[in-house]
């Protein structure tokens, strides 16, 4: 049995060695309950304990709608319990290695900003912790626990309100700079990399001067530069949510239950998201990477080739353009690096959801890339074959590379120039990868295969 671990709280037993030279350390406390008076405030320090923590399980994800069970997606989540205490993240690491300073790669999960989970088993069950890296994957909160503003909020908050899933982001950060050299992370080499909504929030991160100096290197997947809205149009939005509520005061709507709150707000048409609140941030992201005023960190990002197969057609062009534009402004201010996904997973013909959406139209679809890269193909039902084996050595190879160096080259690997716009400079990653030229303007959409121009793969 292992020596408990020494954090900044107390003392922690983890779960031992839970896959082969893999230990795990699971459902640990950032930051104290956002409940009751704690609710909509930015995350409060935890509070120590006395003795041994067991940090042998999962906490619960924070409270989020369901999921439909015929989605390609609930297969990836799982079934989780849900609470509104959910302010936990989770850490894997070789084993043994507590003093071995390896590089650390913090995992921001996606879902939209309204659900998803640092459990999904897509994440926690693989095997990248034997490629040299800790792992760790948060919480943080969701929807109108995590994004709700309103007048009386920013009035109680130097005239803020709102981002609360953002600033969990960043404590979880601030936690890992604190702690991780206890589980054999280094703290001066840390990666932040996340999807969709996750991707969103490394791009918040870099452009927030609330996290500087929190990471070293971001990777962003299928997601990048998107319009924000100002605190004053949220507020109002915050406004009508609260009186639709029948909540007549903030505190009021502090003591309403919370999956009233979320039955209420389902039922609303709109979604609370990332604002420019003017604390965490200042700016709209398009304007802060146009003027460079982001981390000039290392950036590694890119999009799937269907992005849109399991969203409404718009929808599916706001990945591939966002992640673009990120690119591009990002290259002059740090070393970018930008990809094409575009591997398909290999649907079983069984598969239940497969009538209402044949994997024919799926493709190349959001998030088809998550098992490749956290090594969990097995943990799905596919038709698993050597290229898919293939593509998890090639996708964990570059993913790692980055995050040890800030630059996805290494020994072996196909060779992978920053992104140069209007270059054939973008890396399509298949089992043969190869560079290809993104045409360059806005609506991207989805990348017509016929406008890819290819050019000699290179070790």
């Amino acid at each position: 049995m292992a020596a408990p671990v020494r954090i900044d709280s107390g003392l922690l037993a983890g779960a031992g060695e839970v896959r082969a030279g893999i230990r795990a350390w699971l459902g640990i406390p950032f930051a104290a309950p956002p409940v009751g008076a704690l609710r909509w405030r930015a995350p409060a320090p935890v509070s120590g304990w006395d003795g041994v923590r067991q940090a042998d399980r999962f906490a619960a994800q924070c409270v989020q709608p369901g999921r439909a069970a015929d989605s390609v997606y609930a297969e990836f989540a799982g079934v989780q319990a849900m609470s509104e205490d959910c302010l936990y993240l989770n850490v894997w690491a070789p084993a043994p290695a507590p003093d071995a300073a390896l590089p650390v790669m913090v995992w921001i999960h996606g879902g939209a900003f309204q659900q998803g989970s640092g459990a999904n088993p897509v994440f926690v069950r693989g095997d990248l912790p034997q490629h040299g890296v800790v792992l760790v994957t948060i919480n943080y909160r969701l929807g109108p626990f995590g994004f709700m503003a309103h007048p009386g909020l920013s009035a109680e908050a130097q005239g803020a309100s709102g981002n609360y899933g953002l600033q969990d982001m960043a404590a979880a950060l601030r936690w890992v700079g604190r702690n991780i050299a206890a589980f054999g992370g280094d703290p001066a080499r840390v990666t932040v990399f996340g999807q969709s909504a996750g991707a969103h929030g490394v791009i918040a991160l870099m452009a927030s001067p609330e996290a500087r100096g929190l990471f070293r290197h971001a990777i962003a997947q299928s997601f990048g530069i998107s319009p924000t809205d100002s605190l004053a149009s949220a507020e109002r939005k915050g406004e009508a949510f609260a009186e639709g509520a029948g909540a007549k005061s903030i505190a009021s709507l502090r003591a309403m239950d919370a999956n009233a709150l979320l039955e209420r707000y389902v039922a609303q048409p709109g979604r609370f998201m990332p604002i420019v609140d003017g604390q965490f941030l200042t700016k709209p992201l398009a304007e802060v990477f146009a003027a460079g005023g982001q981390q000039p960190v290392p950036l590694l990002t890119g999009w799937n080739r269907d992005e849109g197969s399991t969203f409404p057609p718009a929808i599916g062009k706001i990945f591939p353009a966002g992640v673009y534009a990120a690119a591009r402004t990002h290259a002059p201010v740090a070393p970018t690096y930008l990809y094409h996904f575009a591997h398909t997973q290999p649907f079983r013909p069984e598969q239940r959801y497969r009538e209402a959406d044949p994997a024919s139209k799926l493709g190349v679809f959001h998030s088809s890339e998550y098992p490749y890269i956290f090594g969990t193909t097995r943990e799905l039902t596919r038709d698993w074959g050597a290229q898919d084996d293939h593509m998890t050595a090639l996708m964990q190879a570059c993913w790692t590379r980055f995050a040890k160096t800030g630059d996805p080259n290494g020994e072996g690997m196909p060779h992978w120039p920053t992104f140069e716009d209007g270059r054939a400079t973008t890396m399509e990653l298949t089992p043969a990868p190869a560079l290809v030229e993104v045409p360059p303007h806005a609506d991207l959409g989805l990348l017509p295969r016929g406008t890819s121009v290819r050019t000699p793969r290179s070790n």
